[in-house]
């Protein structure tokens, strides 16, 4: 896995592009018709957030937008977490999971000296922000984003 997160020709160029985007065009597109697996799954995910947040509250200023609008929309059945206030907050989150999901990844495969505690702890945050990322790429909202 370190190996592909690390990959100087396909995966360092992408995660170098999706960190330096700082400003882009929100395009509000409309989702698709029978997409409703999806948009459980977009639900998911951000009914999520405050469990990332509590894990690392650093991230909960960065997001203030889209953690009021989990926060308003929770258990409505009509829900519009990606808006012009979010996208950005979107992107930030988007660039933070993979972040953190890399780096602990990458300490697993490149320290083999790691004492019991430390690995569990490793493999314990690599699990919890992989889980993270696959939540938001198993949504409508990641094909509206990219």
């Amino acid at each position: 896995m370190d190996h592909w997160l690390f990959h100087k020709t396909w995966s360092q160029p992408l995660h170098i592009t999706l960190t330096c985007i700082t400003a882009f065009k929100f395009s509000d597109i409309q989702s698709e018709t029978g997409e409703d697996r999806v948009s459980k799954n977009d639900e998911k995910f951000f009914l999520s957030l405050p469990q990332i947040v509590s894990v690392d509250p650093d991230i909960k200023i960065q997001i203030p937008n889209l953690l009021e609008a989990c926060e308003k929309n929770a258990g409505s059945a009509s829900y519009e977490f990606y808006t012009q206030a979010t996208c950005i907050e979107y992107h930030t989150l988007l660039c933070y999971l993979l972040t953190k999901y890399s780096k602990h990844i990458h300490i697993l495969a490149q320290d083999p000296a790691l004492n019991a505690g430390d690995f569990a702890s490793h493999v314990q945050y690599a699990v919890f922000y992989g889980e993270a990322l696959l939540k938001m790429v198993s949504g409508l909202t990641i094909r509206k984003h990219l």
